[in-house]
């Protein structure tokens, strides 16, 4: 019998069960994940395909962005996959029911009527920063630092990585509100989030991006965060 050195021993168990490969042209698992403020992924896709080849849409729905946000309905509320038909609290701060929510059917129907902005985080420009702000003010400090919309003004960009519109329809106001059916038991506030030819040569995506979205209302403009970013892992191949 014989037996082969401790030291051998761990470093074979200690070996990659799917070892990496360094060629930029080898297949890999990717996943672009869409996170929310509360650090929770909203929206994710994969595929296996060679790195800097896909860029797919992206369709994260806006409530689920709220989940776990502050100034906003969903108190108490943790399920993504599924949307609360009552709202378990009154205290947030800057929603009326005139504008909207996310906690139960009517107020998402209302959040449809709501016009919104985007604006960049980190990856702009550093001379911004005083103009736009931080993730307090979702990056959305003064009028001017948005560069994607769903909003009469249509601001743009030509260097931003992102585009973000409504993947629904926007309801024209209506005093008293509107009631919605595909809102009364579902999230109803899908985004298409779609990348630009300056977000394919941006080179930090696994670290990942992160932007603020904003409502335009009367008086205080409540806002999200959204982080784009993508995974990459080697797939596996198994044992013939």
């Amino acid at each position: 019998m014989w037996f082969l050195p401790l030291a051998l021993v761990l470093c074979l168990s200690s070996l990659p069960l799917c070892p990496a490969d360094s060629s930029p042209h080898q297949p890999r698992n990717l996943t672009w994940l869409v996170v929310n403020g509360a650090g929770d992924v909203v929206w994710s896709l994969t595929k296996v395909t060679t790195p800097n080849s896909w860029w797919p849409d992206l369709y994260p729905d806006i409530c689920t962005l709220a989940v776990g946000a502050t100034d906003w309905d969903l108190e108490g509320h943790t399920g993504l996959q599924t949307a609360p038909t009552t709202c378990a609290s009154d205290k947030w701060t800057h929603w009326t029911p005139q504008w909207g929510g996310c906690c139960n059917g009517h107020w998402r129907s209302m959040l449809r009527m709501q016009e919104f902005y985007v604006c960049p985080g980190y990856h702009r420009g550093r001379s911004l920063n005083p103009k736009c702000g931080g993730g307090a003010d979702f990056f959305c400090k003064n009028w001017g630092c948005e560069m994607s919309w769903e909003a009469s003004w249509k601001p743009s960009s030509s260097w931003d990585y992102i585009k973000v519109v409504a993947n629904y329809t926007l309801e024209p106001y209506v005093p008293g509100g509107v009631s919605v059916p595909e809102c009364a038991y579902n999230w109803c506030h899908p985004l298409c989030v779609t990348f630009t030819e300056p977000g394919k040569m941006a080179k930090e995506w696994v670290k990942g991006y992160t932007w603020g979205l904003r409502f335009y209302k009367d008086g205080y403009d409540v806002g999200l965060l959204l982080t784009v970013k993508l995974q990459i892992e080697a797939p596996c191949t198994p044992d013939v």
